[in-house]
């Protein structure tokens, strides 16, 4: 069923569309909303979907990514080994870890950042790490990191770009239809 939320916004979208198409023909503007209420449902429907194993496809590819615009730390494989360490630990109580293989890398990043991928995937800056104190700070940040995955908010992003992008291939991309997207988000 569809949330209150999701059920206004599609209303919205298509009334902005049909009032935004004053020049078309009514067939045309009826043929708009109806490939809107289409690409939203389609959007919608594979959002739903993600079980387990697509989120941990999804979360591969996203990796690959990431290691295109991070390298890997690699200058110290001790520290690796020990960030991995603690962050297995701290997975070993998570909520889905029956259904994630979790992972703790280090990239080499002069931003202080954490940050987790679907599929478990979590990665922590050096930058980061010159201001941990103590196994009790990297922890917390660890645990942080492995709560958006067990609570899938990583999944929610998934589903909101993938209803997003059900909207958009159902013929909404003029763009006073797109600002109008854009300010319901």
């Amino acid at each position: 069923m569809l949330s209150l939320t999701l059920r206004k916004a599609m209303l919205g979208v298509l009334a902005v569309s049909l009032i935004s198409t004053t020049a078309c023909s009514r067939e045309e503007i009826i043929n708009r909303g109806i490939g809107a209420a289409i690409g939203a449902g389609v959007g919608l429907i594979q959002a739903q979907s993600i079980t387990p194993e697509v989120e941990r496809q999804m979360g591969a590819q996203v990796r690959q990514q990431v290691l295109q615009e991070y390298k890997l730390y690699s200058a110290s494989p001790a520290l690796n080994q020990y960030v991995n360490g603690v962050g297995q630990r701290l997975a070993a109580q998570a909520k889905r870890r029956n259904e994630l293989n979790y992972t703790f890398e280090i990239v080499d990043s002069p931003e202080i950042n954490a940050f987790a991928l679907p599929g478990g995937h979590i990665f922590v800056t050096t930058e980061l790490l010159k201001y941990l104190k103590n196994e009790a700070e990297l922890a917390a940040v660890l645990s942080h990191e492995i709560g958006h995955v067990d609570e899938k908010h990583t999944q929610e992003a998934l589903r909101r770009a993938m209803v997003a992008q059900g909207i958009v291939q159902g013929g909404l991309a003029d763009n006073q239809v797109l600002v109008a997207v854009a300010s319901l988000t």
